[in-house]
């Protein structure tokens, strides 16, 4: 008989402690490496080890938009460029901390505008957001390069998104790596993994990590949840 472990918890926790015990990023908090180790574990590539990048002040500026809208029982919305991300971000976790998660690339009205165009879906899904979802304040990028060229280009021209927070993580040798350059230069709080890697499971991962830190943050069992 083969000798393998067949327990879920014992598998993930065994992974993890490869993780910690190999990743030597002395330059991010806990629980910025939570979320990096988080990363390693979808793709198992030490490389992103240094392709991780996080804003000072991303996660203060997480919390404190998790935590207002809880206050008044309102979720927060936040927009996502693939269905695959709103597919594979935890719906239960998602509903504990209180935010929403919507597409616009595979609404009608996007699809027919982006027609009409003559654009991406990418880039009139931001554009609708912008102009009809004025209290988005979260945005993750997960596939399109075009998507997040055409939200810096918003934020350097409104001011009221200054306020937002970006996980910016598409993948492709057009347009990514200059894309997420841009994006750090804002002044805005990001994630972005340098170079031409990321992906929706990189943003996926980035999430639930997120997800799981704002869980525990909210009192609620970690175990439980995840």
């Amino acid at each position: 008989m083969l000798d393998y472990i067949v327990s879920p918890k014992e598998i993930e926790e065994k992974s993890f402690s490869i993780i910690r015990n190999k990743i030597k990023r002395n330059d991010l908090s806990q629980e910025e490496l939570e979320i990096l180790y988080r990363v390693v574990h979808t793709t198992a590539d030490w490389g992103f080890e240094k392709l991780f990048q996080i804003s000072n002040d991303f996660l203060e500026k997480w919390y404190k938009l998790i935590l207002t809208p809880r206050a008044y029982n309102k979720k927060l919305l936040v927009y996502v460029d693939t269905k695959m991300i709103k597919a594979g971000v935890s719906k239960f976790k998602s509903d504990l901390a209180g935010i929403k998660l919507f597409c616009p690339n595979e609404y009608k009205t996007v699809v027919n505008l982006a027609q009409r165009q003559n654009l991406t879906r990418a880039i009139v899904g931001i554009d609708w957001t912008v102009e009809k979802r004025k209290n988005t304040k979260i945005f993750v990028i997960g596939n399109s390069p075009t998507a997040l060229f055409r939200l810096c280009e918003h934020v350097k021209k409104d001011e009221q998104l200054s306020n937002i927070l970006v996980i910016g993580v598409p993948v492709g040798f057009v347009g990514a790596k200059e894309s997420k350059e841009i994006l750090k230069s804002l002044g805005i709080p990001y994630i972005v993994i340098d170079g031409e890697k990321g992906g929706s499971t990189i943003a996926v991962a980035i999430m639930n990590a997120l997800l799981n830190l704002t869980v525990k943050k909210l009192g609620f069992d970690y175990e439980f949840t995840r």
